[in-house]
């Protein structure tokens, strides 16, 4: 937003916001909104109300994330800063009327089997209810799409590629998680399981939706969903 006001008058700025979030959104790119966000607690201990509005604001837009600069590099209150950001950011995502707002700027599916799988994910997810969404994937591509639909349970990424988990970590919504590459199905789905536990997301009896894109290893669309339960049988890996 430092660019833009620069080079835009003050009072446009709010709605372009909007609209780049929007855009992000729909094209499933992350989207981070930073530059004085709470730019008072550089100096203060408190933020203005018009700042938390700023912070919650970009949250009920579906914001990927949002940035501190000065308040962390050269403020008095760097600790403070960071966590006023994170009560706003929950109060924001606790709100009732978050959902709705969230679903408002939501993209439409596209035409494709990778879309249509997706979708059906999250609304798989709604009606079970699932504990989580399990993505396999090699490029992120898969995770991207599943957060792109701002499902209402935890999405966890799993991924061979340290470089792809660490990327996914900004992303809405996303959990990543490093495995070791898998090129069978039923290992690949016991390794979900086991991963969703240890992470503390699951426990017996819960639900999970599974996508990936099959054949494993190999970059593809999302082409294969699945809905199992945990089993007392099923187990924290070592």
């Amino acid at each position: 937003r430092g660019d833009l006001g620069v080079e835009l008058p003050p009072e446009t700025v709010p709605g372009i916001q909007k609209r780049i979030i929007r855009c992000c959104r729909q094209a499933g790119k992350p989207v981070i909104v930073a530059t004085q966000m709470l730019d008072s607690m550089v100096k203060s201990p408190t933020p203005t109300r018009a700042e938390a509005s700023d912070v919650a604001n970009a949250v009920y837009e579906g914001a990927d994330a949002v940035m501190l600069s000065a308040e962390t590099a050269v403020g008095e209150y760097a600790v403070r800063s960071v966590d006023m950001m994170d009560r706003i950011i929950q109060q924001t995502e606790n709100d009732p009327a978050y959902p709705d707002l969230l679903d408002a700027g939501q993209a439409k599916p596209r035409r494709t089997t990778a879309d249509t799988i997706t979708e059906s994910a999250k609304q798989a997810a709604i009606t079970l209810p699932a504990a989580a969404i399990i993505t396999f994937t090699n490029l992120g591509a898969t995770a991207l799409r599943a957060a792109r639909k701002r499902p209402p349970v935890p999405i966890l990424a799993l991924t061979p590629s340290i470089h792809i988990a660490r990327s996914l970590t900004l992303v809405w919504g996303i959990h990543a998680i490093q495995v070791e590459p898998m090129d069978d199905y039923e290992e690949m789905e016991a390794d979900a399981i086991s991963s969703a536990i240890n992470a503390g997301f699951v426990r017996s009896g819960d639900h999970l939706v599974i996508t990936a894109g099959l054949p494993l290893l190999v970059p593809c669309p999302t082409n294969v969903m699945r809905l199992v339960r945990v089993e007392q049988g099923d187990r924290e890996s070592g």
